[in-house]
């Protein structure tokens, strides 16, 4: 099937007839989502972000859900025990993802399972030595499809993967982040050692941040721009002189991988270095607001020439509903990643009063290194707020002139995610 299209931003010829219902479709979600409920955003990768949304969840749901809560009864009081008698904050995670292709493409599917376990064990609290943290966050990932999301995305032919959640083998199992964490200085000095995952200190969007809870595709749910490693040694120090700014700078090892510990390839002094100035204003009428600029600049190693990006990473409150967001990234042509990324979009909390529910559409433009020429795309979804632990979100991607094939013309990604947190 082809999908034809009207232009959005690129010079395509297409039929206005897609254009008119995508714009109806488009309205009649934005009217029926509109509520005067507020939500305040979080960031939903990192494992504190992850246990403050267990901590303070207040969500409505689609189903009534009575018996599960009676039958996890005894887990939630282990866990509750271990918080109040030794100070161990615990969680698990499963995610299930599927998308498929519109058009021959062959494969024309993917799907992966990933399931998480994480958690802070909270060993200090000195008057003198602040707050610290042991923080964990262990992996298991599975491909579900004959194609992994890698060889989906080379026949889709985009120069970002369409989910957030693609490994190069079948299958992984991996302790991926182990840190220690020190808040001092009444929590205004925050130092944070160990195995660490970057993108959690210097790739975060309120709106547009999360391939597990929010857009699904990598224009939205990170900054393909960036050239982080993906889980590595390394050193981070955020600085919170005042509630309206902040600072946050570090380093990883450059080679850091997954399923590595990090010891046996840190001694390469090959080093990841980032630094990010950060603006948290709150305007009256509007609400909380977002602004991060972020420079890093990566070691040359086997995988890539030395070479320096930056990001820049905004989010705002509309009200007591709507959010936007823009995104726009940039990096070395020599790097041979994408150069140039701008995205953009909004999401509506709470749609139709259902706290939890979250409808979202986004637009984004990128210029790739070495590939055939821009490509633009958009993205629709909406979460659906199952039960207190369950959420489920289709989705759609809409490609312009897939960068990786000439003449690929316009297609479309559908894709459902499944969401458990526990």
């Amino acid at each position: 099937m082809r999908l034809e299209w009207c232009p959005l931003v690129g010079n395509p010829s297409i039929s206005m007839k897609y254009y008119s219902l995508l714009i109806l479709f488009v309205a009649v979600l934005v009217s029926h989502c509109l509520s005067p409920n507020i939500s305040y955003a979080r960031d939903d990768e990192s494992v504190p972000d992850l246990l403050r949304e267990l901590r303070e969840r207040d969500v409505e749901k689609w189903f009534e859900d009575r018996i599960i809560r009676k039958f996890l009864k005894p887990y939630e009081d282990a866990k509750k025990w271990l918080h109040d008698k030794a100070n161990l904050e615990m969680a698990w995670q499963q995610l299930f993802i599927y998308q498929s292709a519109t058009g021959g493409r062959n494969p024309n599917d993917t799907g992966i399972s990933n399931f998480t376990f994480f958690g802070q064990w909270h060993l200090v609290d000195h008057p003198s030595f602040g707050k610290g943290t042991l923080g964990y966050f262990f992996e298991r990932r599975d491909n579900l499809a004959d194609a992994t999301v890698t060889e989906f995305t080379n026949e889709v032919g985009t120069a970002w993967d369409t989910n957030d959640f693609g490994i190069s083998t079948r299958d992984r199992t991996a302790l991926r982040q182990l840190w220690w964490e020190q808040r001092i200085l009444n929590e205004k000095l925050v130092l944070t050692i160990g195995k660490l995952h970057p993108e959690n200190y210097y790739d975060r969007n309120s709106f547009a941040g999360s391939g597990s809870t929010k857009f699904v595709s990598q224009p939205f749910a990170v900054n393909p721009t960036r050239l982080f490693p993906s889980d590595a040694l390394g050193l981070n120090v955020a600085i919170y002189p005042s509630n309206n700014y902040y600072l946050t700078f570090g380093f990883n090892d450059a080679n850091g991988k997954p399923t590595t510990s990090g010891f046996n390839s840190i001694d390469e002094s090959e080093f990841f270095k980032a630094f990010l100035f950060g603006l948290t204003p709150v305007f009256d009428g509007l609400g909380q607001g977002n602004y991060r600029f972020t420079f890093w600049h990566t070691d040359e190693t086997d995988d890539h020439d030395d070479g320096f990006g930056f990001l820049l990473s905004c989010d705002q409150e509309f009200g007591k509903s709507l959010g936007v967001f823009l995104k726009f990234g940039y990096s070395e042509a020599k790097l041979k990643t994408i150069e140039y990324l701008l995205s953009g979009g909004m999401v509506i909390r709470n749609p139709r009063g259902i706290k939890g529910d979250l409808f979202g559409m986004g637009i984004s433009w990128d210029n790739p290194n070495d590939t055939v020429g821009e490509e633009y795309s958009m993205e629709i979804f909406y979460r659906f707020q199952l039960t207190t632990h369950v959420q489920l979100t289709p989705n759609v991607v809409f490609i312009i002139n897939p960068s990786e094939k000439e003449n690929s013309g316009e297609l479309a990604v559908f894709g459902l995610r499944f969401r458990a947190l526990f």
